[in-house]
């Protein structure tokens, strides 16, 4: 009778067997980092957003205010702050840096210019000066694992009321 000696395929199968769930161990690992990434990028953009809309609310509360907070300033950029229980529009110490810092990463920049209507009184980007029409434009942009990122939000915002 002859014995059959499997002494060298057991060691095969345990090496493919280790290979495989290293394998596997790997893929779950990279699945897993790339989740965080994601969640990473999207709470990121989720804060440039809400950062440019907060901005955008705050732009029409002085506006809601007084015309005249908004509807007198010169086109340019500007920053925003609060005064009490209200808002103000201010011009940055250093024109050339316009933008303002938020929470160490996002950099936020407000630019006011005048309002235009077409030849049919609608908003457009040329045409007749309007003096009652501003467009506000807020810009927020952040670095991103490394990637400039930005939020650009466009409003209009009327003295529909004329105050």
């Amino acid at each position: 009778m002859r014995r059959i000696n499997n002494k060298g395929s057991l060691i095969i199968e345990v090496l493919i067997s280790i290979a495989v769930a290293t394998t596997f161990s790997l893929a779950i690992g990279s699945l897993a980092l790339t989740n965080n990434r994601m969640i990473t990028v999207a709470q990121q953009e989720i804060k440039g957003t809400a950062l440019a809309k907060e901005s955008m609310e705050q732009i029409f509360a002085i506006k809601q205010e007084s015309w005249a907070a908004l509807g007198n300033l010169d086109e340019g950029h500007y920053l925003i702050r609060e005064n009490g229980s209200n808002y103000e529009l201010y011009l940055p110490s250093d024109p050339a840096h316009p933008e303002e810092e938020i929470d160490g990463n996002f950099h936020r920049k407000i630019t006011i210019s005048k309002g235009y209507r077409d030849s049919d009184g609608e908003i457009s980007d040329s045409g007749q000066e309007d003096p009652n029409t501003r467009r506000i434009d807020v810009t927020v942009s952040w670095n991103e694992l490394g990637n400039p990122r930005e939020i650009n939000l466009t409003g209009y915002l009327t003295n529909w009321k004329g105050q």
